[in-house]
């Protein structure tokens, strides 16, 4: 395997329902605050994450498995003091809008807890990949580590 993969969870509230349309349409992840710029910016070229759009009524749950396909976070020009990456889709979820309803509250789960922006963007350790892959990708997109990478 190659790459890491990150949970990145774009909040419902944060964005208008127009703003959420433009990033999905230009296929851009976008966050905000120090924490998570950070962690935006050491997401590498060829890396993987699970995009959830709020996991509650309201949000929309699960949206898709994209890959980073730029070098480098830029400033987003949507949104003032707002970051973004690029990326192409990889799959959707298999039963289109679903939510994460496990018990595990990893910080790479969508319900994962955490404090100073580890509820946005999450790094999946290594040593929970095969978790991730019984958690997020089998159950919601049909798929297995091996079919990912």
């Amino acid at each position: 395997m190659t790459g890491d993969i990150y949970k990145v969870n774009h909040g419902r509230n944060c964005f208008t329902d127009d703003e959420w349309q433009i990033f999905l349409n230009y296929k851009v992840i976008v966050v905000a605050g120090f924490y998570e710029e950070t962690r935006l910016k050491e997401m590498k070229f060829g890396d993987y994450f699970c995009l959830n759009h709020g996991n509650i009524n309201g949000g929309q749950g699960f949206q898709l498995i994209g890959r980073i396909v730029d070098v480098d976070a830029v400033k987003c020009p949507v949104k003032n003091g707002w970051w973004q990456r690029s990326y192409e889709p990889v799959i959707k979820p298999k039963l289109g809008k679903e939510f994460y309803t496990g018990a595990s509250k990893k910080k790479w789960t969508p319900s994962g807890l955490g404090g100073h922006g580890e509820g946005t963007i999450f790094q999946v350790p290594k040593n929970e990949e095969s978790d991730f892959e019984k958690i997020i990708l089998i159950p919601h997109f049909g798929i297995t580590l091996s079919q990912l990478f």
